[in-house]
């Protein structure tokens, strides 16, 4: 709606209320799952007193989820175009699954270092929302996610496109859980003084991480 004094659609920019709404539902949503919070315990957390204010700027749960998902795209997705025209400009057979993968990963790093529960509330909507959470990704990510299949396919051609397809989709689901659950990784017994080193070192730790997410999509299935 566009009269004075209604909300503009979603691309405008979002007044200081709507914005306080959709951090605390990033922020809830995040930490606790879709299913865990009320539409009042966000409201309540964005120190919004009218009762109304979510009904206001976002109808329902469902509306809520939905621009609180294009929140986090207007984040990444700059950052994802701008690494995938710079992959897709490069020289055929110039490109090895690990170099593209290192790259795609980097601007969930940012936004993970950022917005820490940006990528929760998008593993939330993976776990929680079944085929309408998974609906907001495709419509929100899944072209941008397309181009960089698509660079892996033909990075590896000799793999069956349907195990790219599952791979990548697991290395996705991999890194939006991982980022956020490395922190777990602090308090494991046994760490010798090594293992402490490296888990101290976030850019250490990242790498690592990332190397374990490549592996998994650059295998070829068993002859």
């Amino acid at each position: 709606m566009s009269q004075a004094g209604t909300p503009t659609d979603a691309a405008a920019e979002p007044t200081n209320t709507e914005r306080s709404l959709l951090d605390a539902a990033i922020e809830l949503y995040g930490k606790f799952g879709t299913h865990a919070v009320s539409l009042n315990q966000i409201r309540r957390h964005a120190q919004v007193s009218n009762d109304a204010a979510i009904r206001y700027y976002f109808r329902n749960k469902q509306g809520l989820l939905t621009r609180s998902t294009e929140r986090i795209a207007e984040q990444l997705n700059g950052a994802l175009e701008a690494v995938v025209i710079q992959l897709e400009a490069s020289p055929a057979g110039s490109l090895g699954v690990r170099e593209i993968l290192m790259s795609f990963g980097m601007p969930f790093v940012s936004l993970h270092t950022r917005a820490p529960h940006s990528l929760s509330f998008i593993g939330s909507l993976m776990r929680d929302e079944g085929d309408f959470g998974h609906g907001l990704l495709n419509r929100y990510f899944g072209s941008l996610l397309l181009r960089f299949e698509t660079l892996i396919s033909q990075a590896i051609p000799e793999k069956p496109p349907e195990l790219v397809h599952l791979h990548f989709y697991l290395a996705l689901n991999n890194l939006v859980h991982g980022l956020d659950d490395m922190r777990i990784l602090k308090f494991m017994p046994g760490l010798d003084d090594q293992c402490q080193t490296l888990v101290d070192r976030p850019d250490a730790l990242v790498s690592g991480f990332l190397d374990y997410v490549c592996a998994g999509v650059e295998r070829l299935p068993d002859a």
